[in-house]
């Protein structure tokens, strides 16, 4: 492995033509880069500079050697610029994937304004419930609902959300008003499916009584804002669940009814029609 020590002493002392000069430069002691110097040409076996009392000379197998180390000192320093303007004015290409109503919703939006703000960087937003491997697929953020398994990845909490239980007026009029979670058994549910029907809870998400409790119905749907979705629930087909940031979506396609069986007894209430 080749060693980087001694070589910044190195050329500041051939462009100082001084021991003294290239160490005020460094900041260090005239010593120090002294002994940095006398092991850079131990560890090359050969005479960098010729010293006297009155003057230092660069040799010609050091002035060889001066002129590969400033290319690649001025590389690193050229590297460092790089890093800093991205910080300053991001450039290039990011990799952005999130769930797809959350996504739709509330992140491209925000994208949007990303990259108003910088025109030098190019965003490839990629809206999917599916698992994802993030290293092997090279995304550089994920939005993620639910909790973070064990994993080496950094993770900030964005915002919260509420799980809601919805029916269609209709429906409830037809099969009566659910008091408690035993009683979804015998209800026409319409399930959130990804690839296949009744699926778990998407993993890392923590378990509530609701969430653990398993329906059945004869009508699925991957995303609850779908208009077939919205349709069946609007419509009294179905009863579902939804989230917070789907409502704006379900509640345009029609009129339902929100309940919350978590608590005793349950409680519903009419939502508005659509405008």
């Amino acid at each position: 492995m080749l060693s980087w020590e001694g070589v910044s002493e190195f050329v500041a002392v051939a462009e100082a033509q001084s021991f003294t000069a290239a160490a005020n430069s460094l900041g260090i002691s005239t010593a120090q880069v002294s002994r940095q110097v006398g092991a850079l040409e131990a560890r090359l076996d050969t005479k960098l500079f010729y010293r006297t009392t009155r003057k230092v000379t660069i040799t010609e197998t050091g002035q060889v050697y001066y002129n590969h180390c400033r290319q690649v000192l001025d590389g690193l320093a050229e590297a460092e610029r790089a890093i800093t303007d991205l910080h300053q004015s991001p450039k290039g290409r990011l990799n952005l994937t999130a769930p797809v109503t959350y996504g739709e919703n509330r992140i491209a939006p925000l994208v949007n304004d990303f990259v108003r703000r910088y025109p030098d960087l190019e965003v490839n937003l990629r809206l999917t419930n599916q698992l994802l491997d993030l290293v092997a697929e090279s995304y550089d953020l994920a939005i993620r609902l639910g909790e973070l398994e064990d994993s080496s990845m950094m993770a900030k909490r964005l915002a919260s959300r509420r799980h809601y239980t919805c029916a269609a007026p209709e429906y409830l009029s037809s099969h009566g008003t659910p008091h408690t979670l035993s009683e979804l058994d015998g209800y026409n549910c319409l399930q959130g499916v990804s690839g296949k029907r009744n699926h778990p809870p998407h993993p890392g998400e923590r378990q509530s009584p609701l969430q653990q409790r398993r329906i059945a119905g004869r009508c699925g749907a991957e995303e609850p804002r779908d208009h077939p979705a919205a349709g069946l629930l609007c419509r009294g087909g179905a009863a579902g669940r939804s989230v917070d940031f789907c409502f704006g979506y379900v509640s345009r396609a029609g009129r339902w009814h929100l309940g919350d069986l978590s608590a005793e007894p349950a409680s519903f209430a009419k939502g508005p029609a659509a405008a």
